[in-house]
């Protein structure tokens, strides 16, 4: 799914996990990954190739959501959708 905006985008994928157990590999820049916990969920934050990256798993389904906002800008998405952290 991708949303466009005059400043800027985001890209939201589901990825049903296959068998085996394994889950997806991000790739990333040299930076830090960061780590935002809200209610029992954990969100892993992290540039790529110059986009914002963020990607969890709930129910056993692994999702991502790719931004060229900042890594801070989407961070602030992430928890205005959790009703403000």
């Amino acid at each position: 799914l991708r949303f466009d905006a005059e400043d800027g985008a985001l890209v939201f994928e589901a990825l049903s996990p296959g068998g085996g157990g394994r889950n997806s590999v991000f790739e990333k820049d040299g930076g830090d990954v960061r780590t935002i916990v809200l209610d029992r969920a954990v969100f892993y934050v992290f540039e790529n190739c110059g986009d914002a990256i963020a990607a969890w798993t709930a129910n056993g389904v692994e999702f991502s959501l790719a931004s060229s906002y900042s890594t801070e800008e989407l961070e602030s998405i992430i928890i205005e959708a959790y009703g403000g952290g």
